[in-house]
This record gives structure tokens, sequence and C-alpha cells, in this order.
């Protein structure tokens, strides 16, 4: 494009991009996460990018690391990046609300389905024990709901900048001896590292050991120290709490100790919720 003009733009389009759609990217989204920018930038050229690619693999040695350094997804190679929020993670997340459940017993007759059964409740605090980072996104492991065990892998979404996850649980209804499995998958939303959580569970009655097909959401507030403190101070704690979920060791235990220091560590540490 010549120096000094202007690209044309229409609604919702960016013609000088090779009509590439513009993101929705919320203001509270570019502060906390950098890849929010960086994804916008990112979503402008791409339009251009094999291009440029196969320009630049005429004269390299090495033509597919070439090409795969100019179609980078941003937050897709940055350890250090997710080793700076991975701490951030770990911590309780109140709940926020009863959230919702609706089970399906009768999912497999077809002469009974088809009315919406009554919510669900009792679903507990977010427990999130332990999180580790990777180039493309931080995993993090838990327990939640009613009395399930989950993993979930968070990165921040390339399209949307978002704080995103996929998320696998269990719940065994049964006993050690003679399980009855839950088996769950969703997805795993935080606002940013450290903040609100809201996630989403399905499972079909196959996955469900044939007891029942559900669906689940439950959103949940900030990492908060003040909750995750006085879980700690009960005596005897509930078999429910973060404190006995996640045992009195690991990350979590580290996470406990940064809560109850003098002064707010967030920055040396890592971890968040202090003073919440």
């Amino acid at each position: 494009m010549p120096k000094g003009k202007k690209s044309k733009k229409t609604k919702g389009n960016d013609k000088g991009n090779d009509m590439c759609p513009k993101l929705a990217i919320s203001e509270r989204q570019s502060k906390d996460n950098k890849y929010a920018v960086d994804a916008q930038k990112f979503n402008n050229e791409y339009c251009n990018i094999g291009r440029e690619a196969i320009e630049k693999a005429k004269t390299s040695e090495d033509t597919d690391e070439a090409i795969q350094e100019l179609t980078l997804i941003p937050g897709t190679v940055d350890l250090e990046y997710y080793t700076s929020v991975a701490k951030a993670f770990v911590g309780l997340n109140p709940i926020s609300g009863d959230g919702f459940g609706f089970i399906y017993r009768d999912m497999t007759d077809p002469t009974s389905f088809g009315d919406v059964p009554s919510t669900n409740v009792g679903r507990n605090n977010l427990c999130t024990c332990a999180c580790k980072p990777s180039d493309s996104g931080v995993g993090c492991a838990g327990h939640g709901a009613i009395n399930l065990r989950y993993g979930s892998v968070l990165w921040t979404d390339p399209i949307t900048g978002a704080w995103t996850g996929q998320l696998q649980a269990l719940q065994n209804i049964g006993s050690d001896t003679d399980p009855v499995n839950l088996n769950f998958l969703g997805t795993d939303i935080r606002l940013f590292p450290g903040g609100p959580a809201v996630y989403n569970l399905a499972c079909t009655h196959q996955g469900c050991s044939d007891q029942f097909a559900g669906v689940f959401r439950q959103p949940n507030g900030v990492v908060s120290c003040s909750a995750g403190l006085l879980e700690q101070a009960q005596d005897p704690p509930t078999t429910s709490s973060c404190f006995t979920r996640c045992g009195d060791s690991g990350m979590y235990k580290e996470w406990l100790a940064y809560c109850s220091e003098e002064t707010d560590t967030s920055k040396e540490t890592g971890f968040s919720g202090y003073g919440v």
C-alpha cells in the first residue's frame, strides 16, 4: 500500500487487511492479557501470511522453520509468559450462587423422556491444587462440584484473547472397592489468572455408568485467601473443603503460606488472592 494512504473500511471488517474480521476484545482482556492485543495484530496480518511465507521459504535453508515462524499463532510458544501466570490460578475460588445442574435419569426411555427436571444444588468451592506451565498453556488439577476431581488445560485463545480451557473430571459415587464412576467433559473459563471461574460439564448416560445423563454449570468468584484461611482454621476441617481435598502439602500449601504473610508477595511468588 502506498505510504500515506489509508485502507478503506466497512462495518465489521478491515478491507485493508484482506477482509480479516475484527476481534471482539474488551478493554479488560487487553489490560490483563498481553495476547489479546497480539491476537488482534496477528488476525489483521493473517490473510497475507501465506504469501510472505512462500517468499521467505524460497531463500531459507529450512522451509518448514521459515513457514512456522511466519504462521506462529500468538500464545502457542511462550513458556516464559505461561510460567509467569501459572501460580495465579492456584487456590480457592468460592462458589458464586448455586449454579445449575439438570440430571436426566430417563434418557434411555423414549416413553418418559422429554420433561426438564428440577435443577440440583450442593456444589462446593472450586479448588485448584496445582498448576504447571507449558509452551502453549497452563495445566491445572483440583477438585470441584459435589465431589469430583478435575484436570484442565488453560490458555489464551488466539482468536478472542480470552482465557479458556478444556476440562475433564471424575466422580466416584460408589466405593473404592466397588466404584461407580461419573465421567465428565466440559469447558473451563477464567476471566484472567486468579480471576472468576465458570466451568461447564456434561455427562452422557453411558459416561455416567448408566446412572443418568446431565449438564452442569457453576460460577465461582476470584481466588480468595480469606476463604482459604477460614477453611484451614476449621477444627476439624470438613471433608468438602479445599484444605482437605488438596491436602496439606504441595502448591496449595505454598499458596496458604503466601496468604498468611504479613505483606503481599504476589509479585515475588506469582500467587494471587491476597487480601481478598
